[in-house]
């Protein structure tokens, strides 16, 4: 124990969490990258992720941020700059302005306090011309409409800071702190507030399979839905670009 209760609260999260394969890989994210020189990841927790998303985009300066210090250590001995940072206390990263590339911000805003500070943030340390990725669960997917139709509460979404309740299918453990869920017309607006332009705005397919005929079903209807609408999707994804400099005298 910290003696910090959200950092308290995000451990034992973690410390609880299965692995469902219900997670953004690489493989999912390989179509939205481009080549960049300096890379920041937001949130990278352990540094896994965060060198293969490196490596893709051929980085040279690779830097972490995250607020559990265990996990930055794992990244630190990845050979990643880390750094502690903790989005809901506002205040600037420890980053000078327009230093990166490229920023990686994976299922992180749905966590925080200030979305508004977060994108603030990453249009602060993009360079003109640089782009960031952001990753979220999706409030208007398709099977949030049909829970939502039963009365259910939607998935990933949570009321309780110790129990899921309200949907029997959701997984099991401790609820993971989401308390900002974006619908995809959200998560459009938002950034421009910010001088971010969205690029594209798509839809992921996570891993992770209910078994039996609904398994067989939810799965024809998750292809279905990749193909024609991949915002009713589980998982959002969205590409944000700083516009570059024009003009001049």
């Amino acid at each position: 124990m910290t003696g910090d209760p959200i950092q308290d609260f995000y451990q034992s999260a973690d410390e609880t969490r299965r692995d469902s394969g219900q997670s953004v890989t690489i493989d999912h994210l390989k179509p939205w990258l481009e080549p960049a020189a300096r890379f920041l990841d937001i949130g990278c927790y352990d540094g896994s992720k965060t060198v293969q998303i490196a490596a893709q985009v051929r980085a040279t300066t690779i830097c972490g941020a995250d607020f559990l210090s265990d996990r930055l250590a794992a990244a630190a001995a990845r050979g990643i700059e880390t750094h502690t940072v903790d989005l809901n206390a506002g205040g600037k990263m420890p980053f000078e302005d327009h230093r990166f590339d490229f920023i990686y911000c994976g299922d992180v805003i749905e966590h925080i306090y200030s979305p508004d500070h977060l994108l603030e943030e990453i249009a602060r340390l993009l360079r003109p011309g640089g782009y960031a990725l952001l990753t979220t669960p999706n409030l208007a997917s398709w099977r949030n409409r049909l829970v939502l139709l039963l009365g259910w509460q939607p998935f990933m979404t949570e009321v309780s800071t110790r129990y899921r309740v309200g949907n029997p299918r959701m997984p099991a453990g401790l609820p993971s702190g989401h308390i900002r869920v974006f619908a995809p017309r959200a998560l459009r607006d938002l950034p421009a507030h910010y001088g971010l332009r969205v690029e594209r705005l798509g839809g992921l397919i996570l891993g992770g399979r209910t078994p039996g005929v609904v398994g067989t079903i939810s799965r024809w209807i998750d292809l279905a839905a990749a193909r024609l609408q991949p915002t009713l999707c589980d998982e959002l994804i969205v590409k944000l670009r700083r516009p570059a400099v024009t003009g001049g005298c």
